[in-house]
């Protein structure tokens, strides 16, 4: 497997590093991934987090479906996401369906248009890596069967793992 997270660092250009991640991503048995990173210094109320509208500066690699990905954006979820607020301000990966998620409207919408795009579970971890650069990856699958949870189980520490390699390679 660390033949597998090294390739992130060998990687010479973003789309080979883009097709080095989702072979790393589906070979611990997820479906889609989505990391962002943000240098130190944006802030949202007192976590550091990182811009998921700023495609600009290279700092999102995504396969999340472009529908949901657009969706996630208009419907402002950056300030509803749960798990950009837990995974700023602990390194402790996020499973899913083991957090006591507030129970808001909002909260619950955010979940819900999620699974109809195809993301049911997952995980979501956080690296600080030099420079006070903050890190977030969410890996997922698009079911929440039982299957799909044990998966996410077994695979979170291989998940926090990669996570510092992929923040080491950007």
């Amino acid at each position: 497997m660390l033949r597998q997270f090294e390739t992130l660092l060998l990687a010479t250009t973003k789309e080979q590093l883009l097709d080095n991640l989702r072979r790393t991503v589906h070979g611990l048995g997820f479906e889609s991934f989505v990391y962002g990173g943000s240098p130190a210094g944006r802030v949202r109320g007192e976590a550091q987090t990182f811009d998921a509208t700023d495609f600009s500066a290279g700092n999102i690699l995504s396969d999340y479906p472009l529908a949901w990905t657009s969706h996630y954006i208009a419907a402002g979820y950056l300030e509803v996401d749960p798990l950009i607020a837990q995974c700023s301000r602990s390194m402790v990966p996020a499973i899913w369906h083991r957090q006591a998620w507030s129970q808001d409207a909002r909260t619950a919408d955010f979940f819900d248009e999620a699974r109809q795009h195809g993301i049911g579970s997952g995980m979501t971890c956080s690296v600080i890596g030099g420079g006070g650069v903050l890190g977030l990856l969410s890996l997922t699958r698009e079911r929440t069967r039982q299957r799909d949870l044990r998966v996410v189980e077994q695979q979170a520490a291989q998940g926090h793992m990669l996570m510092s390699y992929l923040h080491e390679s950007m």
